[in-house]
């Protein structure tokens, strides 16, 4: 066996290679990094556009099928009103619309009259959406 001494060690060849290797190594990890965030803030926006149209459509059934009717479709067929959020805070660039209409559906052979409602909210310069629709009969 050979002892060491201290004019041993690497060569400059042995450590550009090992550099190359690390350095590939890194940039392999850094892209699924990368990616892995892009994806969590995608969801992150999804996920609060989906909150502000749940929201939305929550507030309009509770007010019911007389409330709305008499509040937006006095005379009307149907009504939309959209809400710009401000260009700062946590609902930068949402859009936020909701459209109500009068209809009568078939359920189980019975027409129901209601109000059908829509919500969507639309994020990323229009690019993204989510939509919501749900139907409010009369009586309710």
């Amino acid at each position: 066996m050979r002892k060491l001494t201290p004019e041993d060690g690497f060569t400059l060849i042995e450590i550009a290679v090992t550099i190359a290797i690390l350095g590939l190594v890194m940039i392999t990890f850094g892209s699924f990094f990368t990616g892995s965030y892009v994806n969590v803030f995608a969801a992150g926006r999804k996920t609060q556009a989906l909150n502000l149209a749940q929201e939305k459509m929550e507030e309009l059934k509770s007010r019911g099928y007389h409330s709305l009717g008499n509040e937006y479709l006095e005379d009307k067929e149907n009504y939309s009103f959209a809400e710009e959020y401000p260009e700062f805070g946590e609902t930068q660039g949402f859009r936020r619309e909701f459209r109500l209409q009068r209809e009568s559906l078939m359920i189980k052979g019975y027409e129901a009259a209601g109000i059908k409602v829509e919500v969507s909210v639309s994020y990323q310069s229009n690019r993204r959406s989510v939509s919501l629709t749900s139907f409010i009969k009369e009586g309710n």
